[in-house]
């Protein structure tokens, strides 16, 4: 027979946050091809023996080789992504499973072949097909007397943002007008610093903006200036102090922008004598 257990977890996007599954396996049997047992880490379906996106690990195999295995599964096909070593769960056992996904798709095989806490890594591998997940679960596949063989505990899963630690970056200023510049940054920002008129300042004696205000987008800066652009020449804006959503600071930045205005000139008409 075939009976699984299920309940309805989310990891968020996988792509977000490094994440991480524990979970202790006891089987009182030799595993084979009709005798085995499976953990989804990953399902997108609440029913474990239907056709599902996902991963898995499963104990268990035809043969003596049998390994502890991680597969990915979209609806019927199952691709192996990593394998621990072979023969090592071919008879009983009890083990306790670590297995890390980073945010680009890295998977990785932690055993204890004790029960215990002392991992090694066993196997790695990398793929990115699915990144989200609704529910995780237990699956065993048997013959009749090992159908009350199957012991799983200690389950865990941890899902760990991706620190930011990269500042914004200033990544184009546009002038609005005689007096006004719109300046694009990489990021959301800190709306305080965003808004903190000393943190922005013109060259060629026009010093800070009179004001600075943070756009819809919260990327896109406008600054308003008391004494207008002079035409024709190079400006160089400095920036410093300005910090994202998570604290950190911009480094100190200098960018030149040029404001010119095509202007009309008047020649007056002149008389020419050739000689």
């Amino acid at each position: 027979g075939t009976s699984f257990l299920n309940t309805t977890f989310s990891n968020g996007d996988m792509t977000q946050f490094n994440v991480e599954w524990q979970v202790y396996v006891k089987q009182t049997f030799s595993p084979s091809s009709t005798n085995f047992g499976r953990v989804y880490l990953v399902s997108d379906q609440l029913d474990l023996t239907l056709p599902l996106n996902g991963y898995y690990l499963q104990f268990g195999e035809a043969g003596s080789l049998d390994a502890i295995e991680l597969f990915r599964q979209s609806g019927t096909t199952r691709t192996s992504v990593c394998r621990a070593t072979g023969g090592a769960i071919a008879s009983s056992f009890a083990v306790r499973v670590k297995v890390l996904r980073s945010s680009l798709g890295v998977w990785q095989l932690y055993v204890d072949y004790t029960g215990g806490n002392t991992f090694s890594l066993e196997s790695s591998g990398t793929d990115v097909t699915h990144i989200t997940s609704a529910v995780i679960g237990v699956e065993c596949v048997y013959t009749i007397t090992n159908a009350n063989k199957f012991f799983f505990d200690d389950f865990l899963s941890i899902s760990t943002p991706i620190p930011d630690i990269i500042p914004p970056v200033l990544q184009n200023i546009s002038i609005g007008n005689t007096s006004t510049v719109d300046v694009l940054f990489s990021e959301a920002l800190d709306p305080i610093a965003a808004n903190t008129v000393l943190n922005y300042s013109l060259n060629q004696g026009i010093g800070n903006p009179t004001s600075a205000i943070l756009q819809g987008d919260n990327k896109t800066v406008r600054l308003s200036f008391l004494t207008p652009f002079k035409n024709g020449y190079q400006h160089e804006l400095t920036i410093s102090g300005i910090k994202d959503l998570v604290g950190n600071e911009i480094i100190a930045t200098q960018k030149f922008f040029l404001y010119f205005v095509p202007t009309p000139v008047l020649v007056a008409n002149s008389y020419f004598e050739v000689l």
